[in-house]
C-alpha cells in the first residue's frame, strides 16, 4: 500500500513575512515593537521602545506623518496610510508604506496608534520617494506606491 503524496507547495504561513507592527503613544514614542518592525530599520525592539517615531523618520517626511498622527489622536481620522522613508540605523533610507489605525480602550478613547509597516525596499542614493497626500484616496495612493516600487 502506498502512502499519500505530500503536497510540496508551501502554504501561506510559510511564505508570509512576520508582521511589522508597532504601537505608538500620544507622545509619538514607541511602546511596543515587533522584531520584524525593528529589524526593518536595523534596531532591536528594545532600542526603539521610548524613542519617538520622528527619530527614525527621514526629516522631509516628519511633518506630514506628525500632522496625520496628531489628527488621529484628536479623533479627526480613524486611520491613515502614508508612503514615507525611515532612516535605517546603518544610515541608508528604507521606503515603506505605513498603515496606521487608532487603538481604542474599553472607554472608546484613543490610547495609541497601531502602525503596520510594509517595506518597499531600500532607496539608492539620489532616489526620491514620490510625494503622497493624506489617505483620502487610498486606492490611488497604493497604485502610486506599486509603481514607485519598480523605479
Amino acid at each position: 500500500m502506498s502512502q499519500p503524496q505530500r503536497d510540496s507547495t508551501p502554504n501561506d504561513t510559510q511564505i508570509r513575512p512576520p508582521p511589522s507592527i508597532a504601537l505608538v503613544g500620544k507622545d509619538h514614542r514607541f511602546t511596543v515593537v515587533t522584531v520584524a518592525f525593528a529589524a526593518a530599520v536595523g534596531y532591536l525592539p528594545e532600542e526603539l521602545i521610548g524613542l519617538k517615531f520622528e527619530h527614525i523618520t527621514h526629516p522631509a517626511d516628519v511633518d506630514i506623518d506628525s500632522d496625520l498622527s496628531h489628527r488621529l489622536f484628536r479623533g479627526e481620522l480613524e486611520h491613515y496610510e502614508i508612503a514615507k522613508r525611515y532612516v535605517h540605523k546603518a544610515g541608508h533610507l528604507v521606503r515603506i508604506l505605513l498603515a496606521v489605525s487608532a487603538g481604542r480602550g474599553m472607554n472608546g478613547k484613543i490610547h495609541s496608534a497601531i502602525a503596520k509597516m510594509y517595506p518597499l525596499g531600500t532607496l539608492l542614493p539620489g532616489t526620491t520617494l514620490p510625494s503622497f497626500q493624506h489617505a483620502d484616496e487610498p486606492n490611488e495612493q497604493i497604485e502610486r506606491i506599486k509603481n514607485a516600487m519598480f523605479l
